[in-house]
């Protein structure tokens, strides 16, 4: 199934809130829509009507910050029992699908599948702070691209940045990246987990 993805940005003048229409800064908060994982951004004043999750409402506003996973714990064989047939990818915890989605770039966007509860339950046994992942908003990111073993708990904006970022390459990540990506990956992780702090 293909998903979404949150629509490119252009010149921040030319960025409006997309409730209001209010400008908006370079880096604006981000609402989600659960059933859809559709990404709406928006200004200050709006994602605060939204800083409180409401099991009725119909968005979700989404962290701005990753946080990193020190000594986190996944053999390959728990890796494989994912599912995921890639190397890169992210998981959401869904409300509408009671469940983990795993969500990973292709070069025709994002897409996903449905993770077997008994693999996640086993890796989140080993892992506290997956367990408390925010829902539907904040994901488990995984890079396993080449030699790479790294895990960090992401926006999903974020994540879905980074599922633009390859989709402008139109490469394969089945193996290692290829055309540009391979540096742009590396690159994009390095920011973020140099952004990030420690989940407790």
């Amino acid at each position: 199934m293909q998903i979404r993805l949150p629509r490119r940005e252009s010149a921040p003048a030319a960025e409006r809130c997309e409730l209001c229409s209010a400008g908006v800064a370079a880096e604006q908060p981000h609402l989600v829509e659960p059933r859809t994982r559709a990404l709406v951004c928006v200004c200050d004043p709006c994602a605060m009507l939204f800083a409180e999750a409401r099991p009725d409402a119909r968005y979700v506003r989404v962290p701005r910050r990753a946080r990193s996973l020190d000594g986190f714990k996944m053999t390959e064989a728990q890796w494989d029992a994912l599912g995921v047939p890639v190397h890169l990818a992210f998981f959401v915890r869904s409300s509408p699908a009671d469940g983990v989605i795993a969500l990973y770039p292709s070069p025709a966007g994002a897409m996903e599948s449905l993770v077997p509860p008994g693999a996640w339950n086993e890796i989140a046994l080993e892992n506290k702070a997956i367990r408390a992942m925010a829902p539907d908003v904040e994901a488990l990111l995984v890079h396993r691209v080449g030699d790479a073993r790294e895990h960090l708990l992401a926006p999903i904006a974020r994540c879905f940045e980074l599922t633009g970022m390859i989709r402008k390459h139109r490469t394969s990540i089945l193996g290692s990246a290829r055309d540009g990506a391979d540096a742009e990956i590396h690159g994009f992780m390095a920011r973020l987990k140099a952004e990030a702090r420690v989940a407790g």
